[in-house]
């Protein structure tokens, strides 16, 4: 991106003291020889672990987000940061990427929210996202945005088992109609994973998109960050990831409006033969993928204490709620008689 100039000197910003669960980031601001307009003042770095075996646990997140930014990013308008070099080695599981430094920007905040006007332009920008994508031919061939068999068997045992000892977790709510559809979401586990990802329609899937991944860029523009769990499946899983989320009120005053925009956002995008009606069970059924995570994490207390409250008395209680106030229970009946 540079128009002659030379970088002389740089100062690294780390984001935090530690490195993350995931890699390290931070800010890096350049100096040059002379002036130049096109050269950012910044730029932000994500770097994989410095620990071998902590980086090869986390390489199917890099190898994402490299691959998404190498072979996707640049085929759609889609609201990301620019990518200047995005890299992954297979030899020693170091990973780089150098992207458009967004941090002039207003990051979103799952916890408080925000307004409705925001929520319209999330949701629209996630729509024309997927539209692109919607059914193309290029997917099945993309192995790594794939979630494989022995990872959902090994998922849905861990379910089982904490299903199976509820009484141990005292965190989630005692409420009878909650426990029953732990137990049977994770016995239907296995066959919810494949219809959320193996079946048609599909599309390319964030697959983490909530308010602490995006940056506004004041209310009319959005960038949308962290593409390390990207994947392949039904559109509307993004939607519910961002919709569980947020305050239990604003769900349930603006769920029914927000769906029928992104369902609309897709048709005026060139998605056919996908109803609302289809669009809305679809919904209704996605929403446990925020479920079974707040469950795993509550139930594992594997996180730090911060995390673990986080889940326990923000996320956990939204994700619980969405789930009951949509019956997401009745819906895993269909997984039986469906053919995936």
């Amino acid at each position: 991106v540079l128009n002659g100039a030379q970088v002389t000197s740089f100062e690294v910003q780390p984001l935090s003291e530690t490195a993350g669960i995931v890699g390290q980031n931070t800010i890096i601001r350049l100096a040059y020889d002379k002036r130049d307009d096109a050269a950012p003042k910044s730029i932000f770095a994500k770097f994989a672990l410095a620990t071998e075996e902590r980086r090869a646990h986390w390489q199917y997140k890099y190898i994402n987000e490299v691959q998404f930014y190498k072979e996707f990013a640049h085929q759609v308008d889609v609201s990301t940061p620019q990518a200047y070099f995005s890299e992954f080695d297979e030899e020693t599981g170091y990973a780089l990427l150098l992207l458009e430094d967004c941090s002039y920007g207003e990051l979103g905040d799952w916890i408080k929210g925000c307004s409705l006007e925001r929520m319209r332009l999330v949701v629209t920008e996630i729509a024309k996202f997927h539209a692109t994508w919607w059914e193309h031919p290029a997917l099945p061939q993309v192995d790594w945005a794939k979630m494989q068999d022995s990872e959902v068997n090994k998922l849905q045992g861990r379910y089982l088992q904490i299903a199976d000892t509820l009484d141990d977790v005292p965190e989630i709510p005692r409420d009878p109609e909650l426990l029953q559809t732990i137990k049977d979401h994770a016995i239907h586990f296995s066959s919810w994973m494949k219809f959320q990802r193996q079946s048609s329609p599909y599309t390319l899937l964030h697959n983490d998109y909530h308010l602490n991944n995006l940056i506004f860029i004041e209310d009319n523009k959005l960038m949308i960050l962290d593409w390390q769990t990207m994947s392949m499946g039904r559109g509307v899983s993004d939607v519910a990831c961002l919709l569980g989320k947020v305050p239990i009120e604003d769900r349930r005053a603006h769920e029914t409006e927000l769906l029928k925009l992104y369902h609309d956002t897709l048709c005026e995008n060139g998605v056919v033969g996908y109803s609302y009606d289809q669009c809305w069970d679809d919904y209704r059924m996605a929403i446990f993928d925020g479920f079974w995570k707040s469950v795993h994490v509550i139930a594992n207390r594997r996180q730090t204490e911060a995390q673990l409250n986080l889940q326990r008395h923000v996320l956990g209680p939204r994700v619980f709620a969405a789930v009951l106030d949509l019956n997401s229970r009745e819906t895993l009946s269909r997984l039986d008689t469906m053919q995936i």
